[in-house]
């Protein structure tokens, strides 16, 4: 993989879980019903402060947990547990960083889109390689966890996608500072995808979602559609897709 870094400033903004309460116990809610009997290892990708991790580690007594994250800020910020492996480094190095180990539960929150190369061809092929380097490490019986933005064009179109990543790859200083009020991702770039678009990602990684569970649609006020329409986006999501190998 060929990723772009942000800034630990930029990470600064991502000191965060975006998952609502409601969403947050209907996830821990689905990844019990799949291991509550039986020890679960679990991969946090891009995990950052370690909140969401440590809510899983309280509802499964019986699991451990990895934490892996590129800002040593925000992995700074986690609470030590005994359960809890705290891994410094980049998702394009998991084959180094994880040799011969395997996980039951691999969670990737709002990271896919951050996987940023230098040409959008780029971007989607760092979100396969990516996928697929997690169902190599995917234990028999496994499932990997998504949640990820949807940024539906009209007529169902990807083209947000677009025209956001070439607007937060400008980097002529002058425009960074703009874009940089609307975007915490300006200069180094980010790729949001359409819901259609995440999906033929999937395939692509030989991945399928055996459940999708409905994330919360952003406010959309008249400032905010206005914005949206200028970026031919008609509406902000997101979804939690949990995946598994090899069928359809």
């Amino acid at each position: 993989m060929d990723v772009l870094v942000l800034s630990e400033g930029q990470n600064e903004a991502f000191d965060t879980d975006y998952h609502s309460p409601a969403e947050l116990a209907a996830k821990i809610d689905a990844v019990r019903s799949r291991f509550d009997h039986r020890p679960a290892r679990i991969l946090d990708l891009g995990g950052g402060n370690g909140h969401f991790l440590d809510s899983l580690l309280a509802a499964l007594p019986n699991a451990r947990g990895t934490l892996i994250d590129i800002s040593a800020d925000l992995l700074a910020r986690n609470i030590d547990d005994p359960r809890k492996e705290i891994i410094n480094g980049s998702i394009a190095d998991l084959p180094d960083l994880l040799a011969g180990r395997t996980f039951d539960i691999i969670t990737l929150n709002w990271v896919l889109h951050h996987l940023v190369g230098r040409s959008y061809h780029v971007c989607r092929r760092n979100v396969v390689e990516c996928l697929v380097a997690c169902s190599e490490l995917l234990a028999p019986g496994g499932v990997i966890i998504v949640t990820d933005n949807m940024f539906d064009g009209f007529f169902g179109l990807n083209l947000p996608s677009h025209v956001i990543f070439a607007i937060t790859r400008v980097r002529w200083a002058p425009f960074v500072r703009l874009a940089s009020a609307f975007f915490n991702t300006a200069e180094v770039g980010v790729c949001f995808q359409s819901r259609h678009a995440w999906r033929r990602l999937f395939a692509e990684s030989d991945l399928f979602p055996e459940e999708e569970q409905p994330g919360e649609n952003w406010p959309m006020g008249w400032r905010r559609k206005l914005a949206f329409s200028c970026l031919a986006l008609q509406n902000v999501s997101h979804l939690h897709f949990y995946l598994v190998p090899g069928h359809s």
